[in-house]
């Protein structure tokens, strides 16, 4: 029988029913008996953090990586042959450990700016059409004359900084086309390009591997075709690993 009770009416405690469930009412719609909510009865839907699972919270680690790696880009605009004395690093280094979405690099003010040592010569062209900001920048770097051969105080030069920090597992976990686009701008597409940019494609890092054991070991074909055409030695021997390039290869390819 309706008694004519709304079920959203305060009783004499101040409850309503989306307070108390299960609830009895008696002929004059108060509550009788009221039973202690259940964790399950206290939410009307799903906390958001259910709803919207947070991604990982990065270590404090990878923070300070970030923010060092964006002060190195900051001052490297201002100093094209700036060197980080904590890490070594110049502003390759620190665009291969560097978040793609990092705000510093939507910044493109430095385009306009003449190099120090040659202040009568253009800055390149803004061409992004790709929408890869790392690209655009390592390109501007690249241009105004930083050292691709530099190693850092972890004895890594920016070409293997690229292979190992942005590669298969690392910060930017690109695809074979973009790695082989980052590599053929440090190495050069062309033979004019790679005299200009002047890199030694066979350069050892501290355990001695070059970029082209990098490159095998972590199983990125693309990078070792480009190493290759680049004119990387494929019999080279590494002296942390102790293995030839095509050794690690077909390793690496049959995991």
């Amino acid at each position: 029988m309706d008694a004519g009770y709304s079920s959203t009416v305060p009783d004499r405690f101040g409850r309503t029913p989306e307070d108390i469930l299960p609830l009895t009412y008696d002929c004059h719609g108060q509550v009788i008996g009221a039973a202690p909510m259940k964790a399950w009865q206290r939410r009307s839907k799903l906390p958001e953090d259910l709803l919207s699972p947070s991604e990982p919270t990065p270590s404090s680690s990878d923070l300070e990586r970030q923010i060092r790696a964006q002060e190195i880009i900051f001052k490297t605009r201002y100093q094209h042959k700036y060197i980080d004395p904590l890490t070594g690093d110049n502003a390759v280094h620190a665009l291969s450990r560097l978040d793609s979405t990092n705000d510093i690099l939507l910044n493109l003010s430095h385009f306009s700016i003449s190099s120090p040592s040659s202040p009568l010569s253009p800055s390149p062209a803004v061409n992004n059409r790709e929408g890869n900001y790392i690209l655009l920048n390592l390109s501007y770097f690249i241009s105004r004359g930083i050292d691709l051969n530099l190693l850092n105080l972890e004895g890594s030069h920016p070409l293997r900084s690229f292979i190992r920090e942005r590669g298969q597992g690392g910060m930017g976990k690109e695809t074979g086309a973009t790695m082989s686009k980052y590599l053929d701008t440090i190495l050069g597409k062309d033979l004019e390009e790679r005299l200009r940019n002047k890199v030694r494609v066979d350069l050892r890092d501290r355990e001695g591997a070059t970029a082209l054991h990098s490159a095998a070991i972590l199983g990125r074909p693309d990078s070792v075709r480009s190493l290759i055409e680049a004119g990387a030695c494929v019999n080279a021997r590494s002296g942390e690993f102790d293995g030839q390039i095509l050794y690690w290869a077909r390793k690496m390819a049959n995991k």
